[in-house]
C-alpha cells in the first residue's frame, strides 16, 4: 500500500509530491520530488509492481512454513545440523542462540531484515572484534541454510559490517635474562611439590600449551630418546577427557591451527620425569596421565592454580608476571634469539604457516631495536661528517 502526499514551504505552497510505499516486514520506501501529483502516483505504481513478486514470495513461505521466532528456528537447526558436535561445540551455538532471543525476543525469523541484523551486530561492540566475526560465521551459516530452503526471501548476514574491541594485544613474555633465571630457579627449588615444579619445567621448556601439558601420559615420552610426544590436548575446562589439538574450546586466539610434533626434551627435565614418577605425588590413573587431581572438577590442576603458582616465583624473583601462555611465548622468543630456524621453530610451536611464529622474530627484532636505536641514531649520523 502507497501514501502520497504534498510537501509545502513555510507559506503553505506545495512545492513537490512524495510517496510512501510499504515494504513490510522492511522499511518503507520513500521518495521525494515528484512535481505532480500524477508523477507521483506513477511512481508508486511502479515500485508496488517491483515489489509485488517479493510479496507473493513471503506469502508461500507463510503458507508452506509454520512461523516460527528467529530463536527456536536457530535452535532447531543447530540441533538438527550439528548433532554430531561435541558438548563444549553446542554450548557455544546455546550462547548464540541466547544472545539472538536477548536481541530480537520472539520475532519470527522471516521479519529480520539486513537493517534489524545490523543492529544485532552493532550491539555487540562491547566484544572483540574475532568474537563477533565467530559469533556472524555461526548465524550466516544458519541463515544461508534458510534462504536456500526458502524460509527467508534474503539472507540478512550479506554484507554486514562487523566491529568490535581490538584483540590484538602485546605477547607477554619474559626476556632471556629472566628465563634463564626462572629454569635456574625451578631446577633447585626444594619448596615447591614436585608436581607443580615438573608442570612449570615442562611448560617453560617445551612451549607447549597448557591442554597438551594436562594431557600428556607416560607412553608419550621417550626417555631413551630423550622427546615429548603431542598429539591431543586434555579438557582442563570441564574434564571431559581428551580433546584434538584444535579444539576451540580450550586454543587461544592466537593458537588455533595446531599440529601434532615431538619435542625434545633436556636431561634435568628427564631427571626431574623419573624422580616425579617413583615419588608419593604421582596418582596413577586410568588415563596414564602424569598430573591427576582426583578432587577437582577436571581431574587435573586448574590454570588459574597453575598461574597462581607461577606468578608467586616470578614474584621472588622479581621478573614481571606471565600466565603458562606466557611461558609458550617465553620458550618461542628463547628459541628465537639463539638462531633457530624459522622453520625448526615453527614445528616446534606446532604452527600450521609461518604467520604466528614470524611473531616472535618480530618481537625480538623490535626489542633489539628499541635497546640500540640511540646507537642507529649516531652511525647513521657520522655517515653525514
Amino acid at each position: 500500500m502507497a501514501s502520497v502526499k504534498p510537501r509545502k514551504n513555510k507559506k503553505g505552497k506545495i512545492t513537490s509530491w512524495g510517496i510512501s510505499v510499504s515494504n513490510y516486514p522492511e522499511k518503507p520506501i520513500r521518495q521525494g520530488g515528484f512535481r505532480t501529483r500524477q508523477e507521483a502516483e506513477a511512481a508508486a505504481k511502479y515500485i508496488e509492481a517491483q515489489l509485488k513478486p517479493l510479496k507473493k514470495l513471503r506469502k508461500q513461505i507463510s503458507s508452506k512454513y509454520t512461523l516460527l521466532p528467529f530463536h527456536i528456528e536457530f535452535e532447531q537447526w543447530y540441533i538438527k545440523k550439528k548433532s554430531g558436535l561435541d558438548p563444549s561445540t553446542i554450548d557455544d551455538y546455546k550462547n548464540v542462540k541466547n544472545k539472538i532471543y536477548e536481541f530480537f525476543d520472539d520475532e519470527l525469523l522471516i521479519n529480520i531484515t539486513q537493517d534489524m541484523y545490523q543492529d544485532f551486530m552493532e550491539a555487540q561492540q562491547k566484544n572483540t572484534k574475532a568474537t563477533n566475526v565467530k559469533l556472524n560465521k555461526k548465524i550466516r551459516a544458519f541463515a544461508k541454510n534458510a534462504f536456500e530452503n526458502n524460509k527467508i526471501t534474503i539472507n540478512f548476514t550479506t554484507d554486514v559490517v562487523i566491529k568490535g574491541k581490538d584483540s590484538s594485544k602485546k605477547i607477554k613474555f619474559i626476556k632471556g635474562s629472566d628465563y634463564k633465571k626462572l629454569l635456574s630457579h625451578l631446577n633447585t627449588v626444594d619448596t615447591l611439590f614436585i608436581e607443580i615444579r615438573l608442570m612449570l619445567i615442562l611448560a617453560a621448556t617445551t612451549g607447549i600449551r597448557y591442554g597438551e601439558l594436562c594431557g600428556i601420559r607416560w607412553e608419550d615420552i621417550d626417555f631413551e630418546n630423550k622427546t615429548l610426544h603431542i598429539h591431543q590436548q586434555w579438557d582442563y575446562k570441564k574434564g571431559t577427557g581428551f580433546k584434538g589439538l584444535k579444539d576451540p574450546t580450550l586454543n587461544q586466539s592466537d593458537d588455533q591451527d595446531i599440529k601434532e610434533r615431538t619435542i625434545p626434551l633436556s636431561e634435568q627435565t628427564i631427571s626431574i620425569l623419573k624422580e616425579f614418577h617413583a615419588s608419593d605425588c604421582f596418582v596413577p590413573n586410568n588415563n596414564n596421565r602424569l598430573f591427576y587431581k582426583a578432587d577437582c572438577k577436571a581431574k587435573v590442576l586448574s590454570n588459574n592454580s597453575f598461574n597462581s603458582n607461577l606468578k608467586n616465583i616470578l614474584n621472588t624473583l622479581n621478573i614481571p608476571a606471565i600466565t603458562a601462555h606466557g611461558l609458550r611465548h617465553s620458550y618461542a622468543t628463547y628459541l628465537a634469539s639463539t638462531g633457530t630456524d624459522r622453520t625448526h621453530l615453527q614445528y616446534l610451536m606446532g604452527h600450521e604457516d609461518y604467520k604466528t611464529t614470524d611473531e616472535y622474530y618480530i618481537h625480538l627484532h623490535k626489542d633489539m631495536f628499541d635497546g640500540n636505536a640511540a646507537q642507529i641514531q649516531e652511525d647513521i649520523d657520522r655517515l653525514f661528517v
